[in-house]
């Protein structure tokens, strides 16, 4: 269980929840819950503290969203380690 729709997943359910019924607490459909959990969204930090409320988890639990950086031609994400 290492990435965040893993553990929105994972959380989810221990909190005994649907997704149509975390996306009614979250104000958005259950088919963005299921694009978070399948890493089809990407969650800023506000929408993790927002998860993280209406889960019963602290937000840090679902980890760091990963920092982007634009390069000239393109960018990348580095997903891990301190810089």
């Amino acid at each position: 269980m290492n990435t965040f729709g893993e553990r929105l997943y994972a959380a989810r359910k221990a909190a005994g929840l649907s997704q149509r019924e975390l996306g009614a607490v979250m104000g958005m459909t259950a088919m963005a819950i299921s694009k978070y959990e399948r890493g089809q969204l990407h969650a800023s930090s506000k929408r993790r503290l927002q998860f993280g409320e209406a889960l019963g988890v602290k937000a840090g639990w679902f980890g760091s969203p990963a920092r982007q950086i634009t390069l000239t031609g393109g960018s990348f994400s580095n997903l891990g380690g301190a810089w």
